[in-house]
């Protein structure tokens, strides 16, 4: 089961066997972008909470490793992606939701990566490489 980037504590059936949530820190918003002030205590805590209710493991499914722009991925140049989501916006979301201490993290946005990496950038899937190099 999962829950929402911001808030969410299922407390009603189904009972899950664990609870996912979803981080996601800059997106396309209102006609800017806009980065998120929840600080990772916040999640650390609801975390916390959903184990200690439910006695259910919990982790972070959608980890933002992808740009959330004002249009599709394909119609933005690469810069407008990387107002979004650059690499050094992927490093810091990683170091970021380790901080809230929840595993696994589950890094999403694999199919823009690819994407970059046909577009002959391949920065980002090369930082993704090394971060997930990094864990093992």
């Amino acid at each position: 089961m999962s829950t929402s980037n911001g808030w969410g504590i299922p407390l009603r059936r189904p009972l899950p066997w664990g609870v996912g949530f979803s981080v996601y820190t800059t997106m396309f918003n209102r006609g800017d972008y806009r980065t998120t002030m929840q600080k990772p205590w916040l999640h650390r805590l609801r975390a916390w909470f959903i184990r200690w209710v439910l006695q259910r493991p919990v982790f972070i499914h959608e980890l933002q490793c992808e740009p959330w722009g004002h249009d599709a991925i394909w119609k933005m140049t690469s810069a407008e992606q990387d107002r979004s989501m650059s690499v050094d916006r992927i490093k810091h979301n990683i170091a970021w939701a380790k901080r809230i201490k929840t595993y696994p993290i589950d890094l999403w946005g694999a199919e823009w990566w690819y994407w970059r990496w046909q577009h002959h950038d391949k920065d980002v899937w090369q930082t993704v490489k090394q971060a997930v190099a990094d864990e093992t």
